[in-house]
């Protein structure tokens, strides 16, 4: 997997570079500036007589704006170097670089030229092709004021292909924020790991591309980084999957047992089970109400279906656990919520279950809305629970509003798995995994397209497939997670995003899956 940090952990591990390691600070600049110029020259190939401006803020950032500034006009370029502030404001390794730069531009004075910002605000005529962001990096935070302001107005309406550093000015490096206007970038070139922002809120948006280069940073600076946040890659999900012996039979190739479903809301139920037979669980309980029971048996074929009593109201209730409890016994992994409804008899029933399953249980939909409703969670759990909310049911377990936990998704989720000793599936752009020991995976696959009706019902199914295959729950989330997006990023691939439906995500995970088993790094 690959980590990624906070600007806080970032600076954390720069610190350690330069305090335990001796590599100077001048150095990490250098390595940065020069790592960038390279990526603007291999993605964008400019000609020698293109105009790229580099935008230079008065701090670190601004520093590597001037090492690009150098290494492009030793490449050829024509460059023009843009300040928002006097000369004399750098300090530091900046104000070494910016020295370095000035008096490269006066021996170079036909393809370098330095000059404040201000001076091209209102000269419609300078026209770069390519604009370099390098006015705050992860030292963006709150709202943009004067100069720095003006300056992203600028850039963005320059019509130039944008590059920015590290992060886009005025989105946040942690939480990917942008309050106010922010640069619009078509690449970021991001330094030593990649920052947080860059995957989430507006500034996934916001950088475009991102591209992380090597500065030479050890490995062992993240020692620092006491809860590791990661992506998940291929590599990782192709290494997970579960060998299938020969002597494996439906029995042993795991057990699901799905409690969904009520009058008006056969789909969910239906859509789970699919999604946890196509996971490669070898068998697959769906228990519902009797008075859908007919309906769903026109529905399914491969699922066992079973009937259970309902309530007067045609929902799970008391009167549905006698049936259920050798089932309960059964099954190595349960899920429970799609389309049960909310009434008090539900209520009832997704208590006595939650007291009495002992195997991983995949906690969705409806029955989160009745978490949030009871004091269920903060009661102990001797089976592993994974919920798997969307913004609005973590709102309502958690009592956070929805804006408050999208700003601070990682650790909003990372907080509540820690608190309540359960993995947490916070679906959403992106869908973040977090354990109960604090680690979190963050999702790199899916789509818009995804956001349809019935598609969190089937990654129920698929996670609580994977829990049935023996895999840990917390890695069956993001597995599971993983799986599903690319399912729904072949759909997307054969329909489109504006017309997927849930089921298409079904139809098209064997595909997926026999893709990464068949690229298996062993």
């Amino acid at each position: 997997m690959r980590t990624i940090v906070s600007s806080e952990e970032m600076r954390r591990c720069d610190d350690a570079a330069i305090r335990r390691f001796g590599i100077p600070g001048i150095l990490l600049m250098d390595r940065a500036g020069s790592a960038a110029a390279r990526t603007i020259l291999e993605s964008f190939a400019p000609r020698p007589d293109d105009v790229i401006a580099v935008v230079c803020g008065k701090g670190n950032n601004g520093g590597d704006g001037c090492v690009v500034a150098r290494d492009l006009v030793q490449s050829g370029m024509k460059v023009h170097l843009l300040l928002v502030a006097p000369p004399n404001a750098f300090h530091g390794d900046a104000a070494v670089h910016f020295g370095i730069l000035r008096r490269l531009a006066r021996s170079e004075s036909g393809r370098c030229s330095i000059s404040r910002l201000s001076s091209v605000l209102r000269d419609r005529s300078f026209r770069p092709s390519i604009v370099v962001d390098a006015l705050l990096g992860t030292g963006s935070s709150g709202k943009l004021r004067g100069s720095v302001l003006k300056a992203v107005e600028w850039i963005n309406r320059s019509g130039a292909r944008v590059v920015a550093l590290d992060v886009p000015t005025g989105i946040d490096g942690t939480t990917g924020a942008g309050d106010g206007p922010y640069v619009k970038a078509v690449l970021t070139v991001t330094f030593g790991f990649v920052k947080r922002g860059l995957l989430l809120n507006e500034g996934r948006e916001a950088a475009g591309r991102v591209d992380c280069v090597d500065i030479g940073l050890p490995a062992s600076v993240l020692t620092g980084v006491r809860r590791r946040t990661n992506v998940v890659e291929r590599k990782d999900v192709e290494k997970l999957l579960p060998q299938r012996p020969h002597t494996l039979h439906k029995y042993t190739a795991g057990k699901v047992l799905i409690l969904a479903g009520s009058k008006g809301f056969t789909g969910a139920a239906a859509l789970c089970a699919s999604g946890a037979l196509r996971s490669g669980a070898g068998a697959v309980v769906l228990a519902v109400p009797d008075n859908i029971h007919g309906i769903l048996a026109r529905k399914l074929t491969e699922q066992i279906l079973m009937s259970v009593p309902s309530s007067p109201d045609g929902t799970f209730g008391l009167a549905s656990m006698p049936a259920l409890s050798e089932r309960l016994s059964w099954a190595d992994a349960v899920v429970i919520g799609p389309g049960i409804g909310r009434s008090k008899n539900t209520l009832s029933f997704l208590q006595d279950v939650l007291w009495k399953v002992k195997v991983p249980t995949v906690i969705d939909a409806d029955a989160l809305t009745l978490l949030a409703d009871s004091h269920i969670i903060a009661r102990r759990h001797a089976a592993p629970w994974i919920l798997t909310p969307h913004t609005g049911e973590l709102s309502r377990l958690t009592h956070a509003t929805s804006a408050e936990l999208e700003r601070e998704r990682i650790d909003a989720a990372r907080s509540f798995s820690r608190k309540y000793g359960l993995t947490l599936v916070f679906k959403g752009s992106p869908t973040i995994s977090a354990s109960a020991d604090g680690s979190v995976v963050i999702n790199s696959t899916g789509n818009p397209g995804m956001a349809t009706v019935g598609s969190g019902d089937v990654l129920a199914g698929i996670v609580g497939g994977l829990c049935a295959q023996g895999i840990a729950p917390g890695a069956s989330s993001w597995l599971g997670v993983f799986i599903h997006g690319m399912a729904g990023d072949l759909a997307r691939e054969k329909y489109g995003e504006r017309a997927m439906v849930a089921g298409d995500i079904v139809d098209m995970l064997p595909e997926a899956i026999r893709s990464l088993e068949t690229n298996k790094v062993s």
